[in-house]
């Protein structure tokens, strides 16, 4: 099972897995490929670090399609202009930390404008 995921995906999960607690509830932009713009199947993040995600996962296959959506584009949303309102309705939902894919979004401001807890390569987490 090593092999799965893309290796910045399994450090940030395990800086997750280390650093975060277990009822923490995390959102992310990773959640569709940046190559092709469809949908991601790489579920690395939730699986290697053990935490509920907002749109990943068991949440992915929700039952309430609206609400599912909504915090689809909300996670877009915080992950391409990150602004106080858009993290509070996160905060509302009980997000803790926002892992942002770099890839995924053209904002790159993240340390003067956010609380960064963590960075590799391709992925910060924020914090919130």
């Amino acid at each position: 099972f090593s092999n799965i995921g893309v290796d910045s995906a399994r450090d940030v999960a395990a800086w997750l897995w280390e650093n975060t607690n277990e009822a923490d509830t995390v959102a992310t932009n990773f959640l569709y490929d940046y190559q092709t713009g469809g949908p991601l199947s790489d579920f690395s993040l939730g699986s290697w670090s053990q935490r509920e995600f907002l749109v990943l996962g068991p949440n992915l296959f929700s039952y309430d399609f609206e609400l599912l959506q909504l915090e689809y584009e909300l996670s877009i949303y915080f992950g391409e202009q990150p602004n106080e309102e858009t993290e509070e309705q996160l905060r509302i939902r009980g997000v803790r930390w926002f892992v942002v894919d770099k890839y995924n979004t053209p904002f790159q401001d993240w340390q003067s404008t956010t609380d960064v807890a963590y960075e590799n390569e391709r992925f910060i987490v924020v914090r919130l």
